[in-house]
């Protein structure tokens, strides 16, 4: 094998740092880093005016305890101070302020970014600025949805865990227990400590650190029976923090285990399962897959597809799930009834095509009154 030259290795680092000094990446990183701690405060501020609107338990002490994760102590002290003292007299202004000023900052970061690239690969900026702060604010909150949904089961693992446990609560209270009394202590969080990949900080600080310097000091002694006393102790107190959700979550897959399947689940699984069949064979047999851009036929077609299956899945699951038809009757949008008549040949030619319409005469179930003692049928169609 050839080995590279003394002096081509003596040359690269002469080589790069020369790149560096004319593509300005010292300077792109600074402003980079600039604007986007710039708009931290104001999304933070934004986040925080926003949760009186909503209607999420604990959201802000979710938030504040990941900053207190993922910060250094002083740092998020200061900005767990700072935020609260901006946000505590929350108002519409503030609330605008924050993300107007949240979208600038990391849009303008965004666009830096854009620049920064450009000078790197030689590319002269063609567009005009309307156009390229438009693609920055698109990606700039694509970025945003990207790292919301990446955080999310980070930040909120302790609101999911409570909404599950009073929804259970409700559903199947413990014996003795009514549902209200039973969603009320599932809201506590010292009989149902938050879910998640991290325990509580406040445990953490009060009950974890000593049951790990205990761990550290029987381990230092050498006493077996002292390591296995604390080692005991700490499996009780991490008992005491995973097992109510380990049991909860048991005990919803117990539920949905005892639910009644729906009536059209095995036809929709044969049929995904036919669909995938013959896609696989067709791209083993050389087929061309899809296309990158569709024309407009097939796209039209490929839409109109998509939108017969999603109603006729709608249909389905009204017709399976007693629940969901309650709320289509609620909404107006489907009724029970008695079919007593059907004109079958009826043809419809309202439109450009004559087509076949038949139209049932239908028996509105519903209660009687003493003004309509026997409800009249009427016709749909």
């Amino acid at each position: 094998m050839r080995i590279p030259h003394l002096r081509r290795w003596k040359q690269f680092p002469t080589d790069l740092w020369r790149e560096i000094q004319n593509d300005h990446v010292l300077d792109g990183a600074a402003v980079l880093a600039f604007f986007f701690l710039l708009a931290v405060f104001p999304a933070a501020i934004f986040a925080l005016s926003l949760q009186p609107y909503l209607s999420i338990p604990h959201l802000q002490e979710a938030l504040l305890d990941l900053l207190h994760q993922v910060l250094p102590a002083q740092s998020a002290n200061l900005f767990d101070r700072t935020v609260r003292y901006a946000a505590s007299d929350s108002t519409e202004g503030l609330l605008t302020f924050g993300l107007l000023f949240a979208v600038w900052s990391g849009s303008a970061g965004v666009a830096a970014l854009m620049d920064q690239l450009n000078i790197i690969h030689n590319i002269t900026q063609r567009r005009p600025f309307w156009k390229s702060r438009t693609i920055a604010i698109l990606l700039m909150l694509l970025f945003s949805v990207l790292a919301i949904g990446s955080l999310s089961l980070v930040i909120f693992g302790g609101v999911v865990q409570s909404w599950l446990a009073s929804l259970i609560g409700w559903i199947d209270p413990p014996e003795g227990m009514t549902g209200q009394q039973a969603a009320v202590a599932a809201e506590d969080r010292l009989q149902r400590p938050p879910a998640g990949p991290a325990t509580d900080p406040l445990w953490d600080n009060e009950v974890l650190t000593h049951l790990i310097a205990a761990c550290d000091r029987a381990g230092a002694t050498g006493d077996p029976h002292a390591q296995q006393r604390a080692r005991a102790a700490m499996e009780r107190e991490l008992a005491t923090q995973l097992r109510p959700n380990w049991d909860l979550m048991w005990q919803a897959i117990g539920l949905l285990r005892g639910l009644l399947p729906g009536g059209h689940v095995p036809a929709r699984w044969d049929a995904d399962k036919d669909a995938f069949t013959w896609y696989a064979e067709h791209l083993r047999e050389d087929g061309a897959p899809q296309p990158r851009r569709d024309s407009a036929v097939s796209a039209a077609r490929r839409l109109a597809r998509l939108e017969r299956l999603q109603a006729s899945h709608a249909v389905q699951r009204a017709f399976d799930d007693p629940a969901v038809m309650a709320e289509h009757r609620l909404a107006g949008e489907a009724f029970a009834g008695q079919v007593t008549a059907a004109e079958r040949d009826r043809i419809d030619a309202s439109g450009r095509r004559r087509a076949l319409r038949p139209r049932p005469d239908l028996l509105r179930s519903c209660r009687p009154t003493p003004e309509r003692p026997f409800p009249r049928p009427f016709r749909t169609g």
